[in-house]
């Protein structure tokens, strides 16, 4: 089944954006990055599309974390949960579509 990854997911009342963005391993030494404040995650638009998945459901596991659980979450639970769910996704036949995520530089 494809999904098309979509410009916005709403999580917990708030709708995120998802872009790529250009700079982001250069300015912040990551291949993405939930920004919970602005309600932004942004991904490195380099990564091949497996890491881009990965990265996605990465940063996605952090801002519920922040909306549910108060950010009262490890870095090595979002990892294990990370891994869960990708697993779960591939398992279900989920195949990500990006083309309607947008670059920023």
């Amino acid at each position: 089944m494809k999904w098309v990854v979509p410009r916005e997911i709403p999580i917990g009342g708030s709708n995120f954006s998802v872009k790529y963005e250009k700079d982001i391993r250069r300015n912040s030494n990551a291949i993405g990055q939930c920004r919970v404040e602005r309600q932004q995650i942004a991904i490195d638009p380099d990564s091949t599309n497996a890491t881009k998945e990965i990265v996605l459901v990465h940063e996605i596991i952090h801002a519920i974390a922040d909306r549910f659980c108060g950010g009262e979450v490890t870095e090595e639970m979002v990892r294990n949960l990370e891994v869960g769910f990708t697993v779960l996704l591939k398992d279900l036949g989920v195949k990500f579509d990006w083309r309607d995520i947008e670059c920023v530089s």
